[in-house]
């Protein structure tokens, strides 16, 4: 995630000038390009988190986060900053990663306050 964030903020242009020559699409893309590498930040934790719930058997709340993250956020705050314009619009990734990567935060810290609590009573009841 390091090289794709230093890649698509530092030398957008140069990538997108291997899939097209027109000058519009590469100074719009120059603009989107610089803020989806910034959301590469966060989206590390904001796919991580349902992945670990999934294996923690917390399949409700890997699913909720999936669904926060691509119906609940993503598409309702597309909506609403691509009626600010189309530079707007690209705040939508950033936005939404940090978002899910909190509500997954949350749900984590949840998790293991009740994993040590469950951790804790087992250790006690074994030594009765």
């Amino acid at each position: 995630m390091a090289v794709g964030t230093i890649c698509f903020v530092a030398i957008p242009e140069l990538m997108l000038k291997a899939f097209t020559k027109d000058n519009e699409v590469i100074e719009i893309g120059k603009w989107g390009f610089r803020w989806i590498g910034i959301s590469f930040l966060p989206m590390v934790t904001s796919l991580i988190f349902p992945v670990f719930f999934q294996a923690v058997e917390a399949g409700i709340k890997s699913s909720l986060l999936t669904i926060v993250r691509t119906i609940i956020l993503f598409v309702p705050l597309g909506f609403i900053f691509s009626r600010a314009g189309l530079k707007w619009f690209w705040l939508t990734f950033p936005v939404t990663e940090t978002l899910t990567s909190i509500i997954g935060i949350v749900f984590y810290v949840l998790f293991l306050k009740k994993y040590k609590k469950t951790y804790t009573d087992n250790i006690i009841s074994s030594r009765a």
